[in-house]
């Protein structure tokens, strides 16, 4: 009987108790699976972004026209590209390069940074390829955009270096949703539509 009490007073503590799940780790930052579309505004333009296949764990989405095969690992999402560099008239081939493109979950006031650097012999000379990161993350709140008020965004900021020329990207990720506004010099876009199947 005693072992019963005590086991009925566990329970009605617990029963009390909230765990409540934070939505950076209940939610989904980065969806991506075959078949989903998400669409933009820019200026006067129209920006479409796709999943249309998956093979071998690696999805290949189009980015304004532009393929990418993403890789979702359990510390985040990679980009696995082939690096290319043309010197001389000739393409030099670096191989695949796995890019760290954001961290998950996110957390607030992260800053990540990674270098790579290449070497590749050609004709007697020696061919360098230096790529950097950095990438960091901060909440970002509510954003009102044409699809509707979201909440519970971050904000990525994404500084990237290629042997001296530098992409600032700054981007809001919403819960299951995803990329919501995309800015790049002078270029915005904010999602209007998003469909899954």
């Amino acid at each position: 009987m005693a072992r019963l009490v005590r086991i009925l007073l566990i329970l009605a503590l617990v029963s009390g108790c909230s765990f409540s799940t934070p939505t950076r780790f209940a939610s989904d930052y980065f969806p991506i699976g075959v078949g989903m579309n998400w669409k933009f505004q820019a200026d006067s333009l129209e920006k479409y972004i796709y999943v249309d296949n998956e093979e071998d764990s690696i999805f290949h989405m189009v980015i304004d026209g532009i393929p990418y095969d993403i890789k979702r690992e359990f510390d985040g999402i990679y980009n696995l590209r082939d690096e290319i560099i043309t010197y001389g008239g000739d393409r030099i081939d670096f191989g695949v390069v796995k890019e760290l493109y954001l961290p998950l979950p996110f957390v607030s006031g992260d800053s990540l940074r990674d270098t790579l650097r290449f070497k590749e012999f050609y004709s007697g000379d020696t061919i360098d390829l230096y790529l950097s990161i950095s990438i960091t993350v901060r909440y970002g709140g509510t954003l009102s955009l044409p699809y509707g008020d979201v909440r519970d965004t971050y904000h990525v900021r994404r500084k990237f270096i290629r042997n001296g020329d530098t992409t600032l990207v700054d981007e809001w990720y919403a819960p299951n949703l995803g990329l919501v506004k995309r800015k790049e010099g002078e270029e915005i876009w904010v999602l209007t539509e998003f469909s899954s199947p």
